[in-house]
C-alpha cells in the first residue's frame, strides 16, 4: 500500500448508529447523518460517544464553543455529561476527574452507569423514534438555513 492509499472501512453496528474503522482510528455516525461524533484512536471512547448520542436522543456538536458539551448533554445529567468529556479524543479519566473535582473511579462510576442506561436504551423503541426524530429536525434546520444563505446573497445583487 502506497502512503496515498487509503485503509479499507471497516463497520459495526452499535445501537442506531454505526462505529466506522479507518486504520487504527475509529468514528460514530448514524447512517441518514453522516456528520456525527469525532473521530478517536480509542474504539470504547467512540462506543462511548454512541452510548451518549443514544441517551440523549441525538447530538448537534454546532455552536457548542466554550461550553465544551451541547446542551442535550448538559442537561442530560453529570454523568452524561461526565460520560461525554470521557469520550473526547484528548481526554482520559485522570483529566476529567481533575476537571470536576472527582475521584476517577467516581469518573468510571458515571461511565459505567452511561454505558448500562445506554445498553437499556438501545433496546427500547422509543429512543429510536427520537433520534430519528432529531435527524429529520436537523436537516430541516440545515435546509432552511441554506435558503435563507441563498436567499441574503441574491438580495446582496
Amino acid at each position: 500500500m502506497s502512503d496515498f492509499d487509503l485503509p479499507p472501512l471497516e463497520f459495526e453496528d452499535y445501537g442506531y448508529g454505526m462505529i466506522v474503522c479507518s486504520g487504527s482510528w475509529y468514528y460514530f455516525t448514524v447512517p441518514v447523518q453522516m456528520d456525527m461524533g469525532a473521530w478517536s484512536k480509542d474504539v470504547e471512547n467512540t462506543r462511548l460517544y454512541g452510548d451518549v448520542y443514544h441517551l440523549v436522543g441525538g447530538l448537534s456538536e454546532e455552536k457548542t464553543g466554550d461550553r465544551d458539551a451541547p446542551p442535550s448533554v448538559e442537561s442530560a445529567g453529570e454523568d452524561v455529561l461526565i460520560a461525554y468529556m470521557m469520550a473526547q479524543p484528548e481526554m482520559n479519566a485522570e483529566s476529567v476527574a481533575r476537571r470536576y473535582d472527582l475521584s476517577e473511579q467516581e469518573v468510571k462510576d458515571h461511565v459505567r452507569a452511561v454505558r448500562e442506561r445506554a445498553e437499556e436504551a438501545r433496546q427500547d423503541g422509543e429512543v429510536k423514534k427520537q433520534i430519528v426524530e432529531f435527524v429529520f429536525a436537523e436537516r430541516k434546520r440545515r435546509k432552511e438555513e441554506q435558503r435563507a444563505m441563498e436567499e441574503a446573497m441574491f438580495e446582496d445583487e
